[in-house]
């Protein structure tokens, strides 16, 4: 930003622009710093005007921006040099491995941000039982409605990234609760996807289903490659899995 507004202030006309009021009346100069002369500025000359006041805007941003940078690096110049853990993360990072199970971690640190997650709230229920004739299971035990489900399910575990199986969800209060059929968390970010997949495309009724489900998101600003993730198949064209590492390490990673 330093670099770009340095660049955009060296470009800029000479001078300065002013307000001066004229007998009741409100007109435009430019003030040039070097020998001190006045340019009155009238409407032709409008698009100076427009230079000028960006100019001066820029400049202000340019001074905030370079005194935030220099503070930024005297902290962090402390930082380096003081001993012990540098952020709240890296405090863990000293208890001994036999004590760590003792410990709540604290909301506050991204562990403990993880861990809070992982356990939501009574208000954010689960869907419901799957039906008893549905033989899928997850590496991690749960219950699930099809094979592709499965899928996503043991390749979020297997990467370690925290997710619930249809989970309540609402985007604000009054609004209808969905029950996407993932939800995930990106650890590195913190911030919560929604995951759906949509499995039987090919059936007229299911897929003007699906389409109402994505445009449902939409109307909050959930949409595909902004917290929401989108999968699909057909009976003749099964769930590619290349698709679903990628998607993975895309947004979650």
């Amino acid at each position: 930003m330093i670099s770009h507004l340095e660049k955009a202030v060296g470009d800029a006309p000479s001078g300065t622009v002013e307000l001066r009021n004229v007998n009741g009346s409100m007109r435009t100069y430019r003030f040039n710093g070097n020998d001190k002369t006045i340019e009155y500025l009238g409407k032709d000359k409008e698009p100076l005007v427009k230079a000028l006041s960006q100019k001066k805007y820029d400049q202000g941003l340019l001074k905030v921006a370079t005194r935030q940078k220099a503070e930024l690096e005297r902290t962090l110049e402390r930082l380096s040099k003081g001993k012990g853990p540098r952020t709240l993360d890296d405090v863990m990072s000293t208890v001994p491995e036999a004590l760590k199970q003792y410990i709540d971690p604290n909301p506050a640190t991204d562990e403990g941000f993880i861990a809070m997650w992982s356990k939501p709230s009574p208000k954010r229920f689960y869907k419901g039982d799957v039906p008893k004739e549905s033989p899928h299971y997850t590496m991690r035990g749960e219950h699930v409605r099809s094979k592709s489900e499965i899928l996503i399910a043991d390749r979020l575990y297997v990467r370690g990234i925290p997710y619930h199986y249809e989970l309540a969800f609402s985007p604000n209060e009054g609004v209808s609760i969905r029950h996407p059929d993932f939800t995930v968390l990106n650890t590195r970010t913190l911030e919560e996807f929604y995951w759906e997949h949509l499995g039987k495309m090919d059936d007229p009724r299911y897929s003007v289903t699906s389409k109402e489900k994505v445009e449902w998101f939409a109307a909050y600003g959930i949409v595909p490659g902004r917290r929401l993730i989108v999968t699909f198949e057909t009976s003749m064209s099964p769930l590619n899995t290349k698709y679903v590492d990628k998607l993975i390490e895309l947004y979650l990673k």
